[in-house]
């Protein structure tokens, strides 16, 4: 289905999935480093990593817990003769299941995610604005070899406050949550 789709749009522009993440948290060490401890905490062994698929909510737990939709495009870095090929990630997608919304891991996937993952992928042809948190979901969740990171926690007390952290930090593009950075005139420092 998507090397026909892309066969199809060859000579056409795709619509841009736009990346805004700002440095501020990333280049904090010690607020990175606090947030993957309270994560190691409060979860109950840290980051589990599948192949995000349409049957893929049937073999999540029905636990409570944080997720990161994540890509990796197909383009890889060659390191020196003997290393390692590596493909850089992208976070697209951070949500949380149980908390205050009544939900876990696996009722999540399959309630919202399911349905869409790798199933339209013209939908990058569309050549529309996408404004609402459907469409820009479903704009990532229509890219190819998409990775789901899940964190059971033990309860769900932090839940909330960790994903909004975790949002703040990566800004990613299908979040509702997403800012768009504005940026002032500058002032002189003396």
């Amino acid at each position: 289905m998507l090397e026909r789709t892309i066969k199809s749009y060859k000579y056409e522009r795709s619509t841009p999935i736009r990346f805004k993440i700002p440095p501020q948290g990333l280049l904090d060490k010690k607020f990175c480093e606090r947030i993957n401890e309270e994560i190691l905490e409060y979860s109950t062994g840290g980051w589990e990593k599948k192949k995000a698929t349409e049957s893929l909510g049937s073999s999540l737990p029905e636990t409570s817990g944080i997720y990161i939709f994540t890509w990796a495009p197909y383009f890889q870095l060659s390191m020196d003769e003997g290393e390692k090929i590596e493909s850089i990630r992208m976070v697209l997608y951070i949500g949380k299941a149980g908390g205050d919304n009544n939900s876990n891991l696996s009722k999540r996937y399959n309630s919202e995610y399911s349905k869409i993952v790798q199933k339209y992928p013209d939908f990058h042809w569309s050549n529309s604005e996408l404004k609402t948190r459907e469409e820009k979901i479903q704009q990532v969740l229509n890219l190819w070899d998409l990775e789901y990171w899940f964190a059971v926690f033990k309860n769900d007390k932090h839940i909330l406050r960790i994903e909004k952290a975790l949002i703040k930090l990566y800004n990613p593009p299908a979040n509702k949550i997403y800012t768009t950075y504005k940026v002032g005139k500058p002032t002189n420092a003396f």
